[in-house]
């Protein structure tokens, strides 16, 4: 017993059940905080995928104004390449 009348034993297991509890409420929060950061960096990448999708659609429309039959050409010559590489291996 202490000097107050309260056990040592019931006080310490007060005490690390106090400090338990709050350390959990703190690891709550940070995992809460993470959750927002992972939603912020998830989101901004898909900003900038979105971006760089918009830009180059908008470079292959252009390129398909100024000649209309470039793209049935590049496609020609990817099949060819690839009909290439199928019989050479």
């Amino acid at each position: 017993m202490g000097t107050s009348g309260i056990r040592k034993t019931t006080l310490g297991s007060a005490i690390a059940q106090a400090g338990a509890e709050i350390a959990n409420i703190g690891l709550r929060d940070l995992a809460r905080k993470q959750d927002i950061v992972d939603t912020i960096d998830a989101t901004t990448r898909l900003r900038d995928f979105s971006q760089a999708q918009s830009e180059e659609i908008l470079q292959i429309e252009q390129q398909f104004k100024d000649v209309p039959f470039k793209g049935v050409e590049e496609y020609k010559k990817l099949i060819k390449g690839n009909y290439a590489q199928e019989n050479n291996t």
